[in-house]
């Protein structure tokens, strides 16, 4: 009896210890720490290329060339001059744009949204509503599909807000290409850069990444008119001025700096003009020639003679002694000094 009570006490210890080793089998390795206990959580995110501009980044299916060394800035966006279509950015927004070359080197053909292309400003916003498209001899060929063995220039943008416009210090254009992440890192140009409001006195230019703005002579008229006005012809719609008012006319060059035809109306923004305390709103025109006004864009490059002109009644331009002109060139604030 006691022999059987000994082995039932060693059968249990036995049962007991072999319990205890297949718990511990199994539960191996929870104790070790570290990332490499579960290898799904030690994959890593792929690693990001950099992109150097000119440098060709070749794959099975595209080759892609970033021409762009810097980022380009503008409201109304041409690729090139002589172009008649444009992206038009809203009220407080700006395109950021960057160029480049698309080769397809697959047999189906490629839309460029399918690179995936972002904006990300800081590292930390990003915005990826972009508009793509490609170039025919310089000009918009309205279709952002690239068909097979095609090589193509094309235009990357996206809106950004003015207000991170002014204030980023970095960017990077992200895209990916046969599951490779690239990325091109710029700085902040000085397109972008933090204006500050100028005042300058006549004769004086103001001075941005886009534009050149100044203001020569003026000119109190009865009637605005070109230099040279044309004996009979009428110029009637800029303006003959009602009695007791008289026409107060600025004289200046603006200079187109960027790359695209420039609707002077949206270089010069809302200009006023004021003597005293007492603030006219202005009007803008550009002259054709000695003898004619002009409502054309200006193009690349141009320097056009600009009219800023406002109503001002007679007593008031015979009382106030001081005059000056306020206008945004670029988001710059300006105020010139006439007299």
């Amino acid at each position: 009896m006691v022999n059987a009570k000994r082995a039932a006490t060693a059968f249990m210890a036995l049962a007991l210890g072999a319990l205890c080793a297949f718990s511990i089998g199994c539960s191996g390795g929870s104790n070790t720490g570290g990332a490499d206990s579960n290898p799904a959580s030690s994959e890593q995110a792929p690693a990001v290329i950099e992109v150097t501009p000119g440098v060709p980044i070749e794959s099975e299916t595209a080759t892609l060339v970033i021409e762009s060394e810097s980022c380009e800035w503008a409201k109304d966006f041409h690729p090139s001059e002589g172009s008649i279509f444009v992206w038009s950015a809203g009220d407080n927004e700006t395109f950021a744009v960057i160029r480049g070359t698309l080769t397809n080197n697959s047999n189906e053909d490629i839309r460029i949204s399918s690179l995936g292309f972002k904006f990300t400003f800081d590292d930390e916003l990003t915005y990826d509503e972009i508009e793509t498209d490609t170039l025919n001899d310089g000009k918009f060929a309205l279709n952002s599909t690239l068909e097979p063995k095609a090589t193509k220039s094309i235009c990357v943008g996206s809106k950004i807000p003015d207000s991170v416009k002014d204030s980023y210090t970095s960017l990077a254009v992200t895209f990916e290409i046969d599951g490779k992440q690239y990325a091109m890192h710029y700085g902040q140009t000085s397109a972008a850069a933090e204006p500050h409001p100028a005042a300058v006195a006549l004769g004086e230019p103001v001075t941005t990444a886009e534009y050149e703005m100044v203001i020569n002579d003026y000119e109190w008229m009865l009637e605005v008119l070109p230099p040279s006005p044309t004996p009979g012809m009428n110029y009637i719609g800029y303006g003959k001025e009602k009695e007791g008012m008289t026409w107060l006319v600025l004289k200046g060059t603006l200079t187109n700096n960027t790359n695209a035809e420039v609707d002077p109306s949206s270089a010069i923004k809302s200009p006023s003009i004021s003597l005293g305390d007492k603030q006219y709103t202005a009007k803008l025109e550009t002259l054709r020639d000695e003898s004619s006004f002009s409502n054309d864009d200006i193009v690349p490059g141009e320097a056009r003679e600009v009219y800023v002109y406002a109503s001002i009644p007679n007593d008031v331009k015979d009382a106030e002694t001081t005059a000056a002109l306020a206008y945004t060139l670029s988001g710059q604030q300006v105020t010139c000094s006439v007299y």
